[in-house]
């Protein structure tokens, strides 16, 4: 739902007039500014939005990007349907921190795939709003942003350039800029640009914390591949290094990064060799990607066999040709097999079940997906007491006490004379129909869970019992509830009719 959202939001962003898209655009725009400064003093400034995406309002984030779908060429239902969704991403998003759920209820998740283009275009109207209008605007000699991230040139005097900052830090309580400023160096993204004699120079800019994480060159990975990281880095060093003599240094202390990852001298000088030879100004230039027919690609694992496939493909591709689809020769792309670091990774599970569930799904019915696999259970508001299971029931068993969970961790007890899979489908189906006739079914619906979300499993069977089982499932209902405080809000049941016992 992000990225479809994403899809129809982010060509709204590059119409920034601050827009920068990446390292490169930006080295362009240092180019470009370096030929038509004409005043002698001034000052490098960076500045940082402080925790932007955390920072962005929920509700002016909807009403934002509400205002943009208005300018889409759709039909009234569709842009109906995105504002309802847009809510829905922005409002709804939830994580789990040490077996608890939590709802995020300001700003914008960073993982969501539309986050960046929100922030951005929150960012675009507050300089719309509050930078471009200030009164002191007209010592700033260019403005460009990546994201949060701010780099301009300041005209004026330190003093008139802390009035700035200060005057745009009080129009917004969501917006706090941080800034640094120099007259001679400065770091933007990867690049340091630096100023001498008047003159704008670039090169690359190393954090303090940086350390060699090239790709070892012994990793199981397509020659091709290993070999091109080398060409990769070296154009990458050609084309932010503005003076020869700092790319040769630079260029040197690579190949040190690189001989100390396993490369081969001579692959290492092949492609410092090319970026050297590269016309700097042509690597700067925008590509220019033209349309053309989609090749015929075929993707594959990389394993120890995989060259062996390709060439076996390749060999018998005139029989393959034959095919009207299969007219191209194809093109071979190898993807990553799961690492060390994956397989090896920490597991997270839910820390309050174990496996082995006492009970267990007939596997034939359509509630078996949804029993809790537990050998316990954590008592709802009891700071870890554990309730052990010992049932031995099925989805076919009778006179149970059982237990729903949902997402949130809210808790509703039951009870049923009959088979406990009818009354699991009587749950789902009130769900389904929006019949509300408990808490359950109205907090389900509220908090936009699904059908799949819903799990469940048995807490007492009571077997062999000659009295009143019905009076006998209530009493003991009765208690649970009471005792794991599942009447609604803390839990999902709903007032109790008190049975003496």
């Amino acid at each position: 739902m992000s990225q479809y959202i994403d899809g129809h939001l982010k060509q709204f962003v590059p119409q920034a007039k601050s827009y920068i898209k990446d390292s490169s655009h930006f080295l362009q725009f240092i180019d470009q500014m370096a030929q038509q400064i004409s005043i002698e003093h001034f000052f490098l400034v960076t500045a940082d939005v402080v925790a932007l995406y955390t920072n962005v309002p929920q509700l002016a984030a909807v009403t934002l990007v509400e205002s943009y779908l208005s300018k889409l060429d759709i039909t009234d239902r569709k842009s109906s349907m995105l504002k309802e969704m847009i809510s829905m991403v922005i409002n709804n998003n939830y994580f789990n921190f040490e077996n608890s759920i939590y709802l995020q209820t300001q700003g914008v998740a960073m993982g969501a795939t539309v986050a960046p283009t929100i922030a951005c275009l929150y960012m675009t109207q507050f300089e719309e709003l509050f930078v471009y209008t200030s009164l002191l605007f007209h010592q700033v000699i260019c403005w460009k942003r990546f994201v949060d991230d701010v780099f301009f040139v300041w005209g004026g005097s330190i003093e008139d350039l802390h009035k700035f900052i200060n005057d745009i830090n009080l129009k917004d309580p969501n917006i706090t800029f941080t800034y640094q400023y120099n007259q001679h160096q400065i770091s933007f993204l990867d690049i340091m640009i630096s100023k001498y004699n008047n003159q704008i120079s670039t090169s690359l800019y190393k954090k303090p914390s940086d350390r060699n994480s090239l790709l070892q060159y012994g990793s199981f990975h397509p020659r091709a591949l290993r070999n091109g990281i080398p060409v990769g880095q070296f154009l990458r060093l050609r084309r932010i290094c503005s003076n020869d003599e700092d790319f040769n240094k630079q260029a040197m202390e690579l190949y040190d990064k690189f001989k100390d990852r396993g490369y081969p001298g001579k692959v290492i000088r092949r492609a410092w060799k090319r970026a050297k030879n590269c016309h700097r100004p042509w690597l700067m230039l925008p590509s220019n990607r033209q349309q053309k027919e989609p090749d015929t690609v075929c993707v594959m694992p990389f394993t120890g066999s995989s060259n062996a496939i390709k060439h076996i493909i390749l060999k018998y591709w005139p029989i393959l040709q034959s095919h009207p689809s299969l007219s191209q020769r194809p093109k071979f792309a190898f993807s990553r097999g799961p690492n060390l670091g994956e397989k090896l990774k920490y597991k997270h599970s839910d820390t309050s079940i174990v496996q082995r569930s006492p009970h267990q799904p007939c596997g034939k019915c359509i509630v078996c997906n949804h029993v809790i696999n537990a050998a316990h259970l954590i008592i709802p508001f009891s700071r870890g007491r554990k309730f052990y299971l010992n049932t031995d029931t099925s989805c076919d068993s009778k006179g149970v006490i059982y237990y729903i969970r949902c997402p949130c961790h809210k808790v509703y007890i039951g009870q049923t004379t009959r088979k406990i899979k009818t009354r699991i489908i009587e749950h789902m189906s009130s769900i389904r129909t929006k019949r509300i006739t408990a808490p359950l079914v109205s907090h389900w619906l509220s908090e936009a869970h699904s059908l799949s979300d819903l799990q469940y499993t048995v807490l007492i069977h009571v077997k062999h019992f000659q009295g009143d089982l019905s009076r006998l499932l209530i009493q003991k209902e009765q208690r649970f509830i009471y005792n794991w405080r599942t009447l609604y809000p803390d839990g999902l049941n709903s007032e109790i009719e008190w049975l003496l016992v």
